[in-house]
């Protein structure tokens, strides 16, 4: 199975980056971008650098770089806390989940609580996972979500057009066997107006007859701790 991690990065989150990267496997592939100075510790794995919106990068990121089996997208400034890269990408592809995110610790700046670490589950399968800070792409994911959508700027509401993705076979889940962190509150600080991006959710929730997000976070599935595989039948 071939992996690569892709992501954008700021120089100012150097620290940050190399926690995270310290633990991508050897035999994996790395891809980056810099949104300003390209950081000298990773220039070999830095494709291109500049300015523009998160997903916009990400697509030529992607197009410079290829893509393998596998995708790991992530961000500068979240790192692992339980488990490992490999742990979530096996569990991801034992459960079946073409879009896979690790859980939110404890203490992580996550945006919703949704997505937070059930002590109770190795994974769960949901009709909901978020845009990062990191995201596991497999299976149907590659062919059926990218590139990603020229105009999404820093992403919010892609979570949304995932999940109609459903409809197509698309399973989508939150592996709680690993978890993440993420130090700072989720903001804006590529080119995107925020009043943009939340309108874009707003309208998406509004054409899925949906109130609020919180309307489209559902858990469908339960791969219980303690259990070796997940339930019978929850694979399609």
């Amino acid at each position: 199975m071939g992996v690569v991690v892709a992501g954008i990065y700021r120089a100012a989150n150097a620290e940050s980056l190399q926690r995270i990267l310290r633990d991508v496997p050897g035999d994996w592939r790395i891809a980056l971008w810099a949104l300003d100075d390209v950081l000298p510790s990773h220039a070999d794995v830095t494709v291109g650098s500049g300015r523009g919106g998160k997903f916009g990068l990400l697509n030529e990121t992607l197009a410079r770089s290829g893509i393998d089996d596998t995708l790991v997208l992530i961000d500068d400034d979240a790192w692992l806390t339980r488990g490992s890269f490999a742990d979530l990408v096996t569990i991801a592809a034992e459960a079946g989940f073409d879009v896979a995110q690790p859980a939110h610790d404890r203490d992580s700046k996550s945006t919703y609580s949704f997505n937070r670490r059930r002590r109770a589950s190795v994974a769960r399968e949901t009709t909901f996972v978020e845009i990062g800070p990191i995201i596991v792409m497999r299976g149907r994911a590659p062919s059926m979500l990218l590139p990603f959508p020229d105009d999404i700027g820093m992403g919010w509401g892609l979570e949304l057009l995932w999940r109609r993705e459903r409809a197509r076979g698309l399973r989508m889940g939150v592996v709680d066997a690993v978890t993440v962190h993420h130090p700072d509150p989720p903001n804006a600080t590529y080119a995107d107006s925020a009043a943009v991006e939340f309108d874009r959710v707003d309208r998406l929730l509004a054409e899925d007859g949906l109130s609020n997000i919180r309307d489209a976070q559902r858990t469908v599935g339960r791969w219980w701790r303690g259990c070796r595989r997940p339930p019978r039948g929850w694979r399609k």
